[in-house]
């Protein structure tokens, strides 16, 4: 039996063990990002779905108002969680004030940023552009999927 391949065995020689950590790393490191990934395909989903009924329903009725409020606080959630992979990932103690901020104030738009740089110190700036970009491309999707409703129901544009 070889004891230099056997995975059980507690008397591996030194240059394995790094080996399998990197392993170990890489395979959390692709599974937080798959975690965080869902996350954001979801919010543009949710976006895509809240343009679309918006195009069914009058501006200012009460329906699109609910809609624009449930839609606004899936987000809001979905962002959360996203925040939450994201503390796991780096080990930090989450902020004590954090979700009551982000749901009271305009969070995505004040707190995101600072919670972005607070995490990434200078990186901070790069992932602020990256969120920013994601912003607009939640914008896009959700004027698309309106776009395309009121396509469907023969309205003007």
């Amino acid at each position: 039996m070889n004891s230099e391949n056997d995975s059980i065995n507690p008397y591996k020689s030194p240059e394995a063990a790094p080996e399998q950590v990197a392993a170990q790393d890489a395979s959390t490191i692709l599974d937080f990002a798959c975690r965080k990934r869902r996350q954001l395909v979801l919010i543009l989903v949710v976006m895509a779905i809240s343009g679309f009924l918006s195009g069914f329903l009058a501006e200012d009725s009460a329906g699109s108002r609910v809609i624009d409020f449930a839609s606004g606080l899936i987000v809001v959630i979905l962002i959360l969680g996203w925040c939450r992979i994201d503390r796991e990932e780096r080990q930090l103690t989450p902020w004590r004030f954090f979700v009551p901020l982000m749901v009271l104030c305009p969070g995505p738009l004040i707190l995101m940023p600072t919670y972005l740089f607070v995490t990434r110190g200078r990186g901070g700036f790069a992932a602020t552009a990256k969120a920013s970009a994601f912003l607009v491309l939640m914008i896009v999707v959700a004027g698309a999927a309106l776009g395309m409703a009121l396509l469907l129901t023969g309205a003007e544009l």
